[in-house]
């Protein structure tokens, strides 16, 4: 089975060290995914980039990059290097994440050419037909899901608002996966608590800092990164928090050292109005042994059954009374770390989510 595995165009660095351009949570969890099919008996992953003027990194050895246009290019020229690719690799399957305008054409592409397209929501507000970078509607959304060989959903809500806008649609749930190995541990703890995430109004930084202020005492760990449509609100955040003496900003961090940090603090803190159900991050600060302070999500187990954080509800007071609990009680702070790893073990280990993708994938190819 050969799966063409398209990446976004901000993966740079991802797959170049000395690369400084922010990439997401959705350029992380196909890059793992394709890290985890390689070796797989009986498949042949593809990892589909731009043609980016350097490539250096770890798991080079793990990967078929398969380098498409050029970035500057115009965009009939890189139509034209994207199909000659897709012809000469001759795929199975396409698998793509986050919805983007090209999204929907390779929908039609694929249908035309008999390649199965699968497409991965990277976010609930995606299963409502809308962008996730500016929430503005995508008009050829219902093309989308008309072609699509198979719509993968991340939960029950996203299953549910692709099932209403199609009901003959062919929808599949699958977690994100994390790969244990990349997870670092320290006993020396750095930081208090921590925040990683975009700059961007939705995900609420200015809170994680007026929680900072609250906090005079503890120290405080922020990875910001610039978001170009967001500039002026970026320059605003990193001002604050420059000017708070317990808070450590960072504008932007390499990779795989987001988990040194993770692993030199003690808490993981979310603001965000909502997410495409628990992003990369609490995934990774899980995986870390931290405790979860959430300010208004609370998707699924992770808190109610595991009791591996604390819901805040959107009650800035409550965000502060519980941080304290869990730092000042030594009892409590361990056993909701050893329940944020024990958690993390059981709904998003890498193996098996991609063997239950492989499954999803081979049925398709089969009953198709």
């Amino acid at each position: 089975m050969k799966i063409a595995i398209i990446f976004p165009k901000d993966s740079e660095a991802l797959f170049n060290r000395a690369s400084g351009r922010t990439f997401g949570g959705a350029n992380v969890q196909m890059f793992m995914i394709a890290r985890e099919l390689w070796g797989r008996t009986d498949v042949e992953p593809f990892s589909l980039i731009p043609d980016y003027p350097s490539i250096d990194f770890d798991d080079a050895a793990r990967f078929n990059l398969i380098r498409t246009f050029k970035e500057s290019d115009f965009i009939f020229k890189k139509i034209f290097i994207f199909h000659r690719t897709l012809r000469r690799l001759k795929p199975d399957i396409i698998l793509q994440r986050g919805l983007t305008i090209e999204s929907c054409f390779l929908a039609l592409y694929s249908r035309v050419f008999g390649i199965r397209f699968v497409f991965m929501l990277a976010h609930d507000i995606e299963s409502e037909g809308r962008y996730q970078k500016n929430k503005n509607k995508c008009y050829l959304f219902l093309m989308l899901l008309w072609f699509a060989h198979l719509i993968i959903a991340q939960n029950e809500l996203e299953q549910n608002n692709i099932l209403n806008k199609r009901s003959q649609a062919r929808v599949a749930i699958l977690k994100k996966g994390l790969d244990l190995s990349k997870i670092m541990k320290s006993s020396k703890k750095q930081y208090d608590a921590i925040w990683i995430a975009r700059c961007e109004q939705w995900k609420n930084p200015e809170v994680f800092l007026e929680l900072a202020a609250f906090n005079p005492q503890l120290r405080f760990c922020m990875i910001c990164s610039k978001v170009d449509s967001h500039e002026e609100f970026f320059l605003d955040v990193q001002k604050k928090a420059l000017n708070q003496k317990n808070v450590t900003f960072f504008d932007f961090v390499k990779y795989d050292e987001i988990y040194i940090l993770l692993s030199k603090s003690k808490v993981f803190c979310i603001t965000s109005d909502y997410e495409g159900d628990w992003p990369m991050t609490v995934l990774e600060a899980t995986a870390t042994g931290l405790p979860i302070l959430s300010y208004k999500l609370n998707y699924g187990e992770l808190i109610d059954s595991y009791k591996a954080g604390m819901y805040c509800d959107g009650n800035f007071f409550k965000l502060v009374q519980f941080l304290t609990q869990i730092i000042k009680n030594k009892k409590v702070y361990s056993k909701m770390s050893y329940s944020a790893f024990n958690y993390f073990l059981k709904v998003y280990s890498i193996e098996k989510n991609v063997d239950l993708l492989l499954y999803y994938l081979m049925e398709l190819l089969y009953s198709t």
